[in-house]
């Protein structure tokens, strides 16, 4: 739902207890997820129900990362006014992407 855009059944699965911290295979939440594909209200909402905004995947990556590789400036603006770290480094000590927007 997050990945989607599809808020209603975001907002339905969390009121109904689902977790906002589940992971994927790859440790990627909920909050991941809607980052990369640049859904900022479902951001918001997540933001709202307590995730924590620089949570990491399996190798470091935060929403920011995701966010700032796909290129969508929207949710890089959005994550760093929710308080983002700019300075959090993944695994391979890979800075955000931010500098290639």
């Amino acid at each position: 739902a997050a990945q989607a855009g599809h808020c209603g059944a975001l907002e339905l699965l969390l009121d109904r207890g689902a977790s906002v911290d589940i992971t994927d295979k790859t440790g990627h939440t909920a909050l991941h997820l809607a980052a990369s594909a640049g859904h900022c209200p479902a951001i918001e909402l997540l933001l709202d129900r307590g995730v924590c905004v620089d949570i990491t995947d399996r190798i470091g990556r935060t929403a920011l990362h995701l966010a700032a590789q796909t290129g969508h400036s929207s949710a890089i603006e959005l994550l760093l006014d929710r308080g983002a770290s700019i300075d959090a480094t993944d695994k391979k000590a890979v800075q955000h992407y931010i500098m290639l927007l």
